[in-house]
């Protein structure tokens, strides 16, 4: 059975407390209590911090019982459970039961001082009956009011809310935030036909808006289906218990396409379950859980994200050539290559026919030639392929027409009728694959955008155990990812639960245009709502899985644009851009670009890959509020991010409200929800306008018109003196000043700035008011500073200057 890894940090007394009283085995921890009750085959989990209460959850199958499909769960049968691994670190529990149709059924609950919050299970369902038997679903964990169950979390389901991640196993491109009151639906009644889904895709997180309790469970492991997470609250809502109303279910399950036959001696992996209890914050929990899947998968990411410019966005599409790449590859490397550019995709277009993947007749050097041409500008090349699938008329599919699999539902309403998905169960469809890694990794190419792969699970395969449309998809990704090797970067687009743990990015959403509000956008193929693709739904998707970003994979937040949109939006779109951390590319030509564009996309390079959390997730479809804490050896700071989305809603009441677009806005920040002491004195510095003001009230307010924003980075006065920030980059310090340290014995504040030639960039140092004379060096040659005043003290601006890209010292001296 899986093991949820090793407890790296020793700790001299247990941390987990065993006890067994009467068949009860209960294992206590910092922040849950775990009661396995052998007696009647289930088990309850409560949350010391903040009081939740899970009572009576048990594993389950949904089998034929000869007159139809029933729930079989141990419920009601004895548990036999043993310790097995635990120490001082980490405690380990075996336990085996059974179901009345004599399927045996094995959990192994896990804990680990690392992570003390986090309860892993691993479940294995095992056919012991001794003759075959039809099994459409499993759960590995069912928490139902129907079944037994209470289920306790805040005081009233309409003031909580349930992160989802996707829904209905396909509908993985839109990201909801359900009331937790919903009734629950029946599996097939999908998004696409209802207003919510009960399902979420691979994990959901319950939120209390009057406590701030959070409980998330998810999936770290599963690798046959997209498993589900439901959370649902009752049509009418049970009287309550301990001042509490219960929810009707929170469960966790996975289920065959079609009935599968689980032969005698067989068995189904439940795949690992995690619950996350006792987070101080819902960010802690879901990046917590983050951390867990990429234990569990064993995830190495590339140190950062790329950044780099997509054809398919310019405006052409599919419309490019040799010399139109070549063109674009001369600009980008002449205006962004010194400011930390890395890459550049060729996307669809460059090949003759979707299926054959040769070179087109548009590009006469062939593929190879090209990645040179594009690696000796200095960028990394990119190109975008579809390996799983394969268009009727291209000679491929014509010559192997048995190699494909037939539609199934999903896919005859989203797969376009003359495209198709290769059959991933043939040995030969999995060497084509291989194939086709080896011809784009063969010609040069550093990096690669996998698309459409996702046909593959839209494909009508036959009902197996071994073989499900999950399984021979997560089979051929891999298969791809390990013939790249891992030099070459792997990003691949939808259906998240599916490729954890074998991509480098990943984009989390649909397309981006430049659109504002996703909708209505003319001449850009922009749907409205779930469909909805633009400026405020890319923020949405942003902000909802910003959690995996850095941990899972780079988030790829698709493109940057400046065409169609106001300079008042441009902006707020590149400071969200800045923020959310992830991969970028700019979706303009560069013959297109101004010169202050230009400036402006200057402003997002090098990428970092530090996050920012979306304070008002649970408060506004469109967060406004972004924080980012830097807490590094270079510097101490906090970036704030302060938007007016215009046009918005109201999460946090029932029905959700409408904001109109026009209405200016007040922002206000206790420095407490930053984490910050709201008795220290701060200074913060406003980027766009290059203000700084004083921060002594405990409170950071500002007002906002319409499709603006504002950017703070805040710095706690009592550091002075200290370096505040650069206005060569949106995050005004990380990527580009390092090596910051401070002599106060010497008086001396001392650090490295990356510079490019030709393109100064102005610095600024925070001193104290009882500092009198400063003292500014680049590489040694003293430079004159300008100073203004502000609460405390003073703020010294030194401009730095290079005719060649490179590294300069800067010394202040006070």
């Amino acid at each position: 059975m899986p093991d949820l890894g090793p407890a790296d940090t020793p700790h001299p007394t247990p941390v987990f407390d065993v006890s067994r009283q009467s068949g009860v085995l209960t294992v206590t921890g910092p922040a849950f209590e775990l009661e396995v009750d052998g007696n009647a085959g289930t088990f309850s989990v409560r949350d010391l911090v903040h009081g939740t209460r899970l009572e009576h959850l048990f594993s389950a199958l949904q089998v034929d019982a000869g007159g139809g499909f029933v729930t079989d769960g141990i419920r009601g049968n004895a548990l036999e459970c043993t310790e097995s691994g635990s120490d001082v670190d980490q405690v380990v529990l075996e336990c085996v039961g059974h179901t009345s149709s004599s399927v045996e059924v094995s959990l192994r609950f896990q804990s680990r001082a690392q992570r003390p919050e986090v309860l892993g299970l691993s479940v294995v369902f095992r056919n012991v009956s001794g003759g075959p038997l039809s099994v459409r679903q499993v759960w590995p964990f069912l928490g139902a009011a129907a079944e037994g169950s209470t289920l306790l979390f805040g005081s009233d389901p309409a003031r909580c809310r349930v992160l989802q991640n996707g829904s209905d196993e396909l509908v993985d491109f839109y990201v909801d935030v359900v009331p937790a009151n919903k009734p629950l639906l029946p599996p097939e009644a999908t998004i696409l036909l209802n207003p919510y889904s009960s399902y979420s895709n691979g994990d959901a997180l319950l939120y209390d808006l009057d406590s701030g309790a959070s409980l998330l469970a998810g999936f770290t492991r599963l690798d046959w289906a997209v498993p589900l997470i439901s959370v649902a609250g009752s049509k009418e809502p049970p009287d309550a218990v301990e001042g509490r109303i219960p929810l009707s279910q929170v469960a966790g399950s996975a289920r065959f396409a079609e009935p599968v036959k689980l032969s005698a001696g067989k068995s189904i992996d439940g795949g690992t379950a995690v619950l996350v209890l006792g987070a101080s914050t819902p960010f802690d929990a879901l990046e917590t859980y983050a951390d867990e899947v990429a234990l569990q998968q064993d995830i190495h990411l590339p140190q950062a994200p790329l950044s780099g410019w997509d054809s398919w966005y310019t405006g052409v599409g599919s419309d490019i050539s040799q010399e139109f790449i070549q063109a674009n590859a001369e600009g980008l490397s002449d205006l962004f290559l010194d400011h930390g550019l890395s890459s550049m995709q060729v996307d669809s277009g460059w090949e003759d026919m979707w299926g054959d993947w040769n070179a087109g007749s548009s590009f006469p050097s062939g593929m190879g030639s090209l990645a040179a041409y594009i690696r000796e500008r200095g960028l990394t090349p990119e190109i975008w392929i579809a390996p799983l699938s394969a268009d009727e008329s291209s000679e491929f599919y014509q010559q192997h027409e048995d190699w494909f699999m037939p539609k199934g539902m999903y896919g005859q309403l989203l797969i376009p009728k003359e495209q198709h998905a290769l059959d991933l169960s043939k040995a030969e469809v999995l060497a084509r694959v291989e194939e086709l890694a080896e011809r784009v990794k063969g010609w040069g190419f550093g990096s690669v955008k996998m698309d459409f792969a996702y046909y593959a699970l839209m494909s009508d395969t036959k009902p197996d155990v071994a073989k499900t449309a999950v399984a021979l998809y997560r089979n051929a990704v891999k298969v791809f990812r390990e013939t790249l090797g891992p030099e070459v970067y792997l990003t691949n687009i939808a259906m998240v639960f599916p490729n954890y743990g074998l991509v480098d990015g990943f984009r989390i959403g649909l397309d981006d245009w430049p659109c504002w509000d996703g909708g209505g956008c003319g001449k850009y193929p922009a749907g409205k709502g779930i469909n909805a693709q633009g400026v405020k739904p890319a923020v949405r998707m942003a902000a909802r899985r910003y959690w995996m970003n850095g941990r899972i994979w780079w988030n790829h937040h698709d493109q940057v644009f400046f065409r169609d949109l106001t300079g008042d939006e441009a902006r707020a779109f590149l400071t969200y851009a800045a923020l959310s951390g992830g991969m970028l590319s700019l979706g303009e030509t560069t013959d297109s670009l101004t010169p202050e564009h230009a400036s402006l996309f200057r402003l997002l390079v090098p990428l970092t890959g530090l996050t920012a959390r979306p304070l008002d997730l649970f408060a506004r479809e469109y967060p406004e509020v972004w924080h980012l804490r830097i807490r590094s050896s270079d510097e101490t700071a906090d970036l704030v991010g302060l938007f007016h989305w215009g046009s918005n809603r109201d999460l946090s009441v029932l029905p959700y409200a409408e904001r109109a677009d026009g209405d200016t806005v007040t922002h206000s920040v206790p420095l407490a929800s930053l984490g910050l002491d709201p008795s220290h004195a701060y200074v913060a510095h406003e980027f766009w306008t290059g203000q700084t003001l004083a921060v002594e009230d405990g409170v950071l307010s500002t007002q906002l018109a319409p499709h603006t924003v504002k950017l703070f980075k805040l710095v706690d006065r009592a550091l002075a003196p200290v370096f505040l920030a650069t206005d060569r980059h949106l995050l005004m310090g990380p990527g580009i000043v390092t090596a910051v340290e401070r002599d106060d014995a010497e008086h001396t504040l001392n650090a490295t700035v990356r510079v490019v030639g030709g393109f100064p960039q102005t610095l600024r140092f925070f001193v104290p008011q009882d500092v009198q004379e400063v003292e500014c060096f680049v590489d040694g040659v003293a430079v004159e500073t300008t100073s203004e005043a502000t609460a405390g003290g003073a703020v010294l601006e030194l401009p730095v200057e290079a005719e060649s890209s490179g590294d300069v010292g800067v010394e202040v001296r006070y």
